[in-house]
């Protein structure tokens, strides 16, 4: 995979928290192995949390955060909870499901904990507690390299009649039904359908948060060709991984870890592997 991108610049990059790998326990269920390894596509039902051991639910199309690439489950999420199994003594095992299936899962108890790359919200804050943010980030705009010079300035985006596509239940909806309610939403499942759509001149913007931008906009997806970032961040968000508020001892021992990852350069060195160029990321907002 082609990696050119950029470091959002004053990032604020921590992360999560303790767990180690579990083997496979179903087709079901998988662990990141040192090089991303073959992921399932369903989630198991409800059942009983084993001893020392953490459910995670992960989307695997969230690039660079987690995605597949040939044929692997790899990405920021992928390298950072990797570096968490030798953080510390508990086991992870990653269940890979739809975006809109993680909160239900959650909240169902299929799973523990969140790690997909999920912005930090007060909407969410009051479904789930959220453990210590691991990227300062923000929503950023993809547009087809054609237009970027008359699509680029910022307040373009509130031009009546604008299609703007969004991620369904992501950050970069609300924003956009929030802020610019003149624009004409159109909503997709994930961000590969919107690059797509965006690629294929069926919306005029795609809004998402920024390393989603930054993958489409530098690297060369199939179907999603000809695309480039608007490198300013249009709001200022912090990703985090979501637990249950019932499970404060998940929560603790989950952010003690992001503070001993973080002191060890580990997230860092995980971030600027995926995204290796820096940006200004200081927040406009459109006029």
């Amino acid at each position: 995979m082609k990696r050119a991108g950029f470091l959002l610049c004053s990032i604020a990059v921590m992360l999560l928290a303790g767990c180690s790998w579990l083997p496979w326990g179903s087709k079901d269920e998988a662990p990141p192995a040192a090089a991303g390894a073959p992921v399932a596509t369903t989630a198991k039902k409800a059942d009983r949390r084993p001893p020392n051991t953490i459910r995670a639910g992960m989307a695997a199309n969230y690039p660079p955060l987690s995605f597949r690439e040939d044929g692997r489950f790899v990405g920021i999420e992928v390298d950072l909870a990797r570096e968490l199994v030798r953080e510390s003594g508990l086991k992870i095992t990653i269940r890979q499901m739809p975006w809109s299936a993680l909160i239900p899962a959650l909240q169902a108890g299929k799973i523990d904990v969140i790690m997909s790359g999920m912005a930090v919200t007060d909407a969410r804050a009051a479904q789930f507690a959220f453990v210590e943010p691991y990227l300062r980030t923000g929503q950023m705009a993809l547009v087809r390299e054609q237009d970027a010079a008359r699509l680029g300035p910022p307040a373009r985006l509130r031009d009546p009649g604008r299609r703007i596509a969004v991620v369904r239940g992501s950050s970069g909806e609300e924003y956009v039904r929030r802020s610019l309610r003149q624009a004409e939403i159109v909503v997709f499942a994930d961000s590969d359908a919107a690059a797509a759509a965006l690629a294929k001149g069926r919306v005029d913007y795609f809004i998402h948060d920024a390393p989603s931008i930054w993958h489409f906009g530098m690297v060369n997806t199939p179907g999603a060709a000809g695309l480039v970032g608007l490198y300013t961040p249009l709001t200022e968000e912090y990703l985090a991984w979501a637990v249950r508020k019932d499970d404060p001892q998940l929560k603790a021992k989950l952010d003690a870890a992001v503070l001993a990852m973080k002191q060890r350069g580990v997230v860092d060195a995980i971030v600027r592997r995926w995204i290796d160029t820096q940006v200004d990321v200081t927040p406009v907002r459109p006029n």
